[in-house]
């Protein structure tokens, strides 16, 4: 978790950095500026959320008595559709 708030840091520190040259600009580049810097920061929040969704997809791994390891999803799998569309390849 470390990692992404010390992304978020960068992203804002950047932000601020970028914030006056543009103050100088006329007031309808200022205002497409911060428009493009608003979209961008959206964009990585999207992604970030996906990556923390993504994360926990599977439990700790098991050790069994025959020394054999099982990593069991967190979420069941969906169901390939007919003609091979969506096949997981990693599932057994």
């Amino acid at each position: 978790m470390t990692g992404l708030f010390k992304l978020i840091a960068v992203v804002v520190v950047a932000m601020a950095l970028a914030a006056p040259p543009v103050a100088a600009q006329a007031p309808n580049a200022q205002e497409r500026a911060e428009q493009a810097i608003w979209e961008s920061v959206q964009r990585i929040l999207g992604a970030l959320q996906m990556l923390m969704q993504s994360v926990p997809q599977y439990e700790a791994p098991e050790v069994l008595d025959n020394g054999d390891i099982i990593i069991r999803r967190k979420r069941p799998v969906k169901e390939p559709k007919p003609g091979g569309e969506g096949e997981d390849e990693t599932a057994t």
